[in-house]
């Protein structure tokens, strides 16, 4: 039967309940008939508004979906549909099982991502300046996008479900936060992020190193009980590049930090020197009195 049938048939009975209970109140003649016809009225009403309001909402002859009816990831799109995306989202698992199966097949096949970073920095001397990366599975998406920044660039690289990054730097040149792996897992997000605190000490022209790795958890089959075990795969290396200005209110802490450099490599080299002056006599002393005893008069010969 049609929605439109349905509606008729609905509005007839309405109709022939309504005719009924005014003829009924007519023939009694009471105020009780009055207010009992009013009711049914208004509940008649009722029943008709909510009828229609499901029938434009799920459209002509449409039902609400049904749960589960909704295309398994990876099916075929359906005709007019938009494209599915280049990657499988993590968002679109239902379930925790299914974001547990997406890690372990991250952890199997090692899924292909890119590494995002800025390969070039400017910063000020004493200034605290934010550096970010991220590791994501949107291979397609351009690396401006994903950090948010025109000088972003992008790096192929195999990650797992779990991925550790680290940022080095020289320590007489940056003083940086966050120091060590930070791990960061890919199980309900298709992109990892990283964020560094780095404090340039001197200025002038300086580098630092963005390493990643994945880490693949492997389980022991054999018994369940066992936590997995987590091994930490080969190291990407990403370097960046760093150009550090000095303000003019910096210049004399510039300078000192430098003469202070200097003099405490001076002082190395001096201590250096010395130690190897006080070796070398050491060593010369003890040749003469060897010298000393091996002769027959017991003189010390002409060195």
């Amino acid at each position: 039967m049609s929605r439109r049938q349905s509606q008729r048939m609905l509005s007839g009975e309405v109709h022939h309940l309504l005719s009924y209970r005014q003829s009924e109140g007519s023939t009694t003649g009471g105020f009780a008939g009055y207010v009992t016809s009013v009711r049914l009225r208004i509940v008649c009403a009722v029943v008709l508004l909510l009828f229609l309001a499901a029938c434009v909402d799920h459209g002509p002859g449409s039902l609400p979906p049904a749960p589960g009816s909704l295309p398994a990831p990876g099916s075929p799109p359906a005709p007019g549909s938009p494209p599915a995306p280049d990657y499988y989202l993590p968002e679109e698992v239902p379930g925790l099982a299914d974001y547990i199966e997406v890690c372990r097949r991250l952890n199997r096949d090692l899924e292909e991502a890119n590494v995002v970073y800025k390969d070039t920095e400017s910063m000020r001397r004493a200034d605290a300046h934010i550096i970010e990366a991220a590791a994501t599975l949107r291979t397609k998406v351009p690396p401006q996008e994903i950090l948010e920044s025109k000088g972003a660039v992008g790096s192929r690289v195999r990650v797992s479900c779990k991925v550790e990054a680290e940022l080095r730097g020289g320590e007489s040149d940056f003083d940086i936060q966050q120091s060590g792996w930070q791990r960061r897992s890919l199980l309900t997000s298709p992109t990892a992020r990283w964020t560094w605190s780095v404090t340039p000490k001197r200025g002038g022209d300086h580098e630092l190193v963005l390493a990643v790795r994945p880490v693949i958890s492997l389980e022991d089959e054999m018994s369940k009980a066992l936590p997995p075990q987590d091994l930490e795969a080969s190291t990407q290396i990403y370097r960046i590049m760093v150009d550090v200005s000095v303000p003019a209110d910096q210049w004399l802490a510039e300078a000192f930090d430098r003469l202070t450099s200097l003099l405490t490599s001076a002082r190395g080299m001096i201590l250096a020197i010395s130690v190897l002056a006080v070796a070398i006599y050491g060593l010369r002393a003890t040749v003469r009195r060897k010298r000393v005893k091996s002769s027959p008069t017991g003189d010390a010969t002409p060195s």
